[in-house]
């Protein structure tokens, strides 16, 4: 599936390049990493866009037009740089929430190897 479908983001900060599967609770995609390999930052800013496709075209099925705002990080580990060429696998799991606030759980994987988790919190806007 095209994130452009799901995720507000556009080139260049559109991260995922395919979302493999999302619903109303979890959502997983895939990143290849670009030349220039990613930062911790842009490593957590992958897990953030993955966490925006839970829900997503439920929501915009409903004639809803949310944007999720990234209002918290917890616990964000970074087990090392990604370098030019990886495949992030990236997945993010709604942990719970109340009314328009949302907390998940995403942690990105290169094959086997776990290289970034974190807790996010997002409060949904809806326009």
């Amino acid at each position: 599936m095209d994130p452009r479908a799901l995720v507000p983001h556009r080139e260049p900060f559109l991260l995922l390049d395919r979302v493999l599967s999302a619903d109303a609770t979890r959502a997983v995609a895939e990143a290849l990493v670009p030349a220039a390999g990613l930062s911790a930052t842009l490593l957590l800013e992958c897990l953030a866009q993955t966490c925006a496709c839970v829900g997503t075209l439920a929501r915009a099925r409903a004639g809803a037009a949310p944007r999720g705002l990234l209002v918290s990080v917890r616990d964000f580990r970074a087990a090392r740089p990604i370098g030019p060429g990886e495949k992030l696998h990236l997945e993010a799991e709604r942990v719970g929430g109340l009314g328009e606030a949302a907390l998940f759980q995403a942690r990105a994987h290169v094959g086997d190897e776990p290289v970034a988790s974190a807790q996010l919190g997002f409060v949904l806007v809806i326009d």
